[in-house]
């Protein structure tokens, strides 16, 4: 089977916090601190015990930390918030796609963010 992805991935373990837009399901009505199991331009691959039905629509915060070099100019971490959807769910986690707006911040790791809440 050819490849068919259009972003190059990176199995990389970021902080993510997630919440449920509409939580109508048990479970989404707080918001969840995970990890990726893999993040590319296009979506992330979360690490779950229990994963959300595809089409959830969820808000997303990603904590990438800052490269060495830069890290004292723009803090400690660039935050990528964006809005996105499950588009697949498996044993051991869910893909989520991003939507094209989104916004960049930096700043200091939130202290939350150190208190992996996973699913």
């Amino acid at each position: 089977m050819a490849e068919r992805r259009i972003y190059k991935r990176f199995d990389r373990n970021i902080p993510v916090k997630l919440q449920v837009i509409n939580p109508v399901y048990e479970n989404t009505e707080k918001p969840h601190y995970l990890l990726t199991k893999n993040i590319c331009a296009g979506g992330i691959f979360l690490e779950t015990k229990q994963s959300f039905p595809k089409g959830t629509d969820v808000t997303l915060e990603i904590a990438i930390p800052a490269e060495n070099h830069i890290s004292t100019v723009l803090k400690d971490h660039c935050f990528v918030k964006a809005i996105g959807a499950v588009v697949r769910t498996e044993p051991g986690g869910m893909a989520l796609t991003f939507n094209k707006d989104f916004q960049i911040e930096f700043g200091e790791l939130p202290e939350h963010f150190l208190h992996n809440t996973s699913l």
